[in-house]
């Protein structure tokens, strides 16, 4: 299964992501914006086993420019807020399952990848200034 996994991801960022801009490291993906860093991880789900379809949840965080690192970052190290896609993109699922289909997974998590983007592009102003008065590391953003 892990084999598959990572032939997947490495598939996902060459025909999806890549030209975006993306840099892959393991399962997340990082592409650098005017004044932060928008990251995209995807957690494989804690009921995964070998027999079944991959199930994952996405993450979306954000690596704000000339801010200090936040401590601790033990849950998406890296970043100084994040969330689950499916609160940043109305109708995206909390999860997702790669089963046999692989490109039609990788056609749909990109689009949801880029609907995030844009809206935390559109957003990205009052996303810091909220996380600056507040400091939690949760994305503060509804669907």
């Amino acid at each position: 299964m892990a084999e598959l996994v990572e032939q997947f991801l490495s598939r996902l960022h060459a025909t999806h992501l890549k030209a975006a801009g993306y840099k892959k490291k393991g399962h997340t993906f990082s592409r650098k914006r005017a004044d932060f860093t928008e990251r995209i991880q995807l957690q494989g789900s804690a009921w995964n086993d070998g027999r079944g379809p991959w199930r994952f949840y996405v993450n979306v965080g954000i690596l704000f420019d000339g801010m200090p690192p936040r401590h601790p970052d033990r849950d998406f190290p890296g970043t100084h807020c994040w969330t689950r896609i499916e609160n940043l993109v109305r109708g995206a699922p909390p999860e997702l399952e790669l089963s046999d289909n692989q490109e039609d997974v990788a056609r749909r998590l990109a689009a949801l990848i880029e609907d995030a983007s844009t809206r935390l592009g559109r957003e990205i102003d009052g996303l810091r200034r909220r996380y600056e008065a507040q400091g939690s590391p949760r994305l503060l953003a509804g669907a």
